[in-house]
């Protein structure tokens, strides 16, 4: 069997360092992601322009699923990408990571996220989408999955699309993992998320974004969370996790180590939880394993392990 599928809005990250003043002329608010509407696009366009680069193919599940092939999990991924050099580079990066891609090409841009970096290594990030909420594939490749994974930033660009199928994940009998991803996509869906969360046999969410959900603070709102989806992650940055079950919880420290950036921490953190689910570990097993890797992502600079 396929131990994990998911569905990514296929984007390529666009890393730029970038001063605090800088940020600030951008009005780009700090370690989130923004709209593009509330931005200043000149002055984001004149960095964006002329600076340094790197670019690394990501998006949040794709991030999560190329760690969990690292893993030694078999993973396959769901996406849309343009006709251009990005989409190429892409699938290219998705294959050399073990993972199966299973994607769909239109005509256009495919999905950028440009990512401020500041120097205490704070990501500030906006997306450009291009082609990758499309999703123009067919659903028979989850036919023999366990695990299947998404976020809110694919509920933002899809909802029906996601809906349907993340529904027709469980009909085929697959477990599935959602994550929040931030509190702006919980806002913005809020309503479609009351039909997903039904689906969902394991949570991923910082407090923030089940404060956004719930409008109740973390302690409540984990209840609340708990109450609908058997298995609920609440991530606190820094501060560490608690993995939830029923009545059960248990907190889950960080692993320390020297800090290069933040990105891809919280996908990383998702592939160890459910590469320990996979392998019969105990949901508090699974919280440090997440958080373990989550760690190593946080030394790097790629998203993924």
């Amino acid at each position: 069997m396929m131990d994990i599928a998911g569905l990514s809005n296929a984007m390529t990250d666009v890393i730029i360092e970038v001063t605090e003043n800088e940020l600030k002329d951008c009005r780009l608010r700090k370690g989130v992601f923004n709209d593009s509407a509330e931005i200043d696009q000149e002055q984001f366009f004149d960095i964006v322009q002329n600076r340094p680069k790197i670019n690394i193919p990501g998006g949040s599940a794709a991030n999560a699923l190329k760690s969990a092939s690292k893993l030694g999990l078999d993973t396959s991924l769901f996406c849309t990408v343009g006709d251009d050099d990005y989409g190429r580079e892409y699938i290219a990066d998705l294959t050399n990571s073990g993972v199966k891609p299973i994607f769909d090409i239109q005509h256009g841009p495919s999905g950028l996220v440009y990512l401020l970096v500041t120097p205490d290594h704070e990501k500030s990030c906006i997306a450009k989408g291009g082609v990758s909420g499309i999703y123009g594939y067919g659903l028979t490749g989850l036919s023999d999955a366990r695990f299947f994974h998404t976020t809110g930033y694919e509920l933002l660009s899809n909802p029906n699309r996601t809906i349907e199928t993340i529904e027709y994940a469980r009909s085929i009998g697959a477990k599935v993992s959602y994550d929040l991803a931030a509190p702006f996509a919980v806002e913005a869906r809020k309503k479609d998320l009351e039909t997903l969360l039904m689906h969902v046999d394991v949570l991923f969410a910082s407090d923030d974004e089940a404060e956004s959900l719930t409008n109740l603070d973390y302690d409540a709102s984990l209840d609340a969370l708990t109450s609908i989806c058997p298995i609920v992650i609440m991530k606190f940055g820094k501060n560490g996790s608690i993995v939830a079950k029923g009545d059960q919880r248990y907190k889950i420290p960080i692993y320390k180590v020297k800090l290069v950036n933040t990105n891809g921490a919280g996908d990383t953190y998702s592939a160890g939880f459910l590469y320990g689910m996979i392998k019969g570990k105990s949901l508090e097993e699974c919280g440090h394993m997440g958080s373990r890797y989550a760690s190593v992502v946080c030394g790097r600079k790629e998203a993924h392990l």
